[in-house]
């Protein structure tokens, strides 16, 4: 069988995924923030930047070169968006290799409504590329598909242990690249600054988050969350069967990392859109039911992305005002770096008061992730809004939190 060709309309698709993007997630209102944006932003602008598993040298020096053409940090939103909408032809080029026309189309579709997908096309953190390169390695197939891993693997190290996904979605060949993971060890191993063991975030015991993570498959996107499993359970058929299970994976091996959020579940979400377009006879209606689920939460997404202080606090319960935090009360944080980080704290729970704060960024959008984090607080333990303390940064909502 020849090479399928692109048809015109599949690019049609690609410009009405652009205009959901940009509507959904407008890039004027992007602001660059955590630490692993803002360094890839100094590196754009020249400034000296040190290799970490935040800051990988491969797309610090990529981003660099781009600075040395362009004067506005703008290009870096395009590239990453552009790298989104490859992925979503690459996806249905992929597609219509295995099961045609049809199939291709809904993939695209689906893809195009994600709403997890269109987020993290719109940050130059070290998402959009690596995804797009994955997808491009199952499309590609082969070694030319191993380049690819390859260089995914060295703007995402983790990626290396999505190898089995790689094979199930396309060759063995193909997810021989992940050894290029080898190559970003070496890359981050005291290049420019500490050594790539010393730069790598201290981590819960990997059981310790699995526990945890494991049942929050919310982070594959709307297909994930109760409504969307519901139609992936039934869309299951033994032809499509290695989706669910490559889906699978993706979520496991993303479970284990204590600070696991949507942006290491994209391929897992994509595994979900494939199944779900690939199903046969009543099933076949159920794309449909997913279209409409990935649509109402992109536009949800309009009104979370960047929220606004007074979005915020219009939102925030009924709860007193304080000046300051209550003696006797220990307070935890989401962050797993952090030394009073609620993963510290599980084996030996804290008696007495114990609080965690959140605050708009948690609530909105942002390339920190902090979204993810307020998920898994509010799935893990017992939350009771307490009060609120306005501080010069915002407000923020204090909890009381129970295991």
């Amino acid at each position: 069988m020849g090479r399928p060709r692109i048809h015109f309309h599949l690019w049609l698709v690609a410009l009405l995924a652009l205009v959901a993007r940009i509507v959904a997630v407008p890039l004027w209102r992007h602001r660059f923030d955590g630490i692993g944006e803002q360094a890839y932003l100094d590196a754009f602008h020249g400034a000296q930047w040190n290799a970490s598993t935040q800051v990988y040298p491969v797309l610090a020096h990529l981003y660099s070169s781009l600075g040395r053409l362009f004067d506005s940090p703008q290009v870096l939103l395009s590239l990453n968006l552009m790298a989104g909408i490859t992925t979503i032809v690459a996806a249905a080029w992929w597609a219509k290799k295995k099961w045609g026309t049809s199939v291709a189309w809904m993939v695209a579709i689906l893809l195009a409504l994600s709403p997890t997908h269109a987020f993290w096309s719109t940050s130059i953190y070290n998402v959009a590329l690596p995804q797009c390169l994955l997808v491009c390695a199952v499309a590609l197939g082969g070694w030319r598909g191993a380049i690819c891993v390859a260089l995914a693997c060295n703007m995402r190290v983790e990626l290396a242990l999505l190898a089995p996904v790689i094979w199930l979605l396309s060759d063995w060949k193909s997810a021989l690249g992940a050894a290029g993971a080898v190559v970003a060890w070496w890359s981050l191993d005291g290049t420019t600054s500490a050594p790539y063991f010393e730069s790598a975030p201290a981590i819960a015991s990997p059981t310790e988050a699995l526990s945890v993570n494991v049942w929050i498959p919310d982070y594959l996107g709307p297909l994930g969350e109760p409504l969307g499993l519901v139609l992936v359970v039934l869309a299951i058929q033994r032809h499509n069967l290695l989706l669910f299970a490559a889906a699978a994976w993706v979520h496991l091996v993303g479970s284990a990392f204590d600070d696991y959020g949507t942006r290491h579940a994209l391929l897992g979400g994509f595994c979900l859109i494939a199944l779900l377009a690939t199903t046969t006879g009543w099933r076949k209606t159920l794309p449909l039911f997913a279209a409409s689920l990935l649509l109402f939460e992109l536009t949800q997404l309009h009104s979370r992305y960047r929220m606004s202080e007074k979005d915020f606090v219009s939102q925030l319960p009924n709860v007193p005002e304080k000046s300051a935090v209550p003696s006797g009360c220990m307070e935890i944080h989401d962050d797993p770096q952090h030394g009073d980080s609620h993963w510290a704290h599980r084996k030996d729970w804290p008696k007495g008061c114990v609080l965690w704060v959140e605050t708009r960024s948690h609530t909105g959008w942002t390339s920190r992730g902090l979204q993810d984090r307020r998920l898994r607080m509010h799935r893990t333990y017992t939350l009771t809004p307490s009060f609120t303390i306005q501080h010069p940064g915002g407000m923020r909502l204090y909890y009381e939190v129970e295991r």
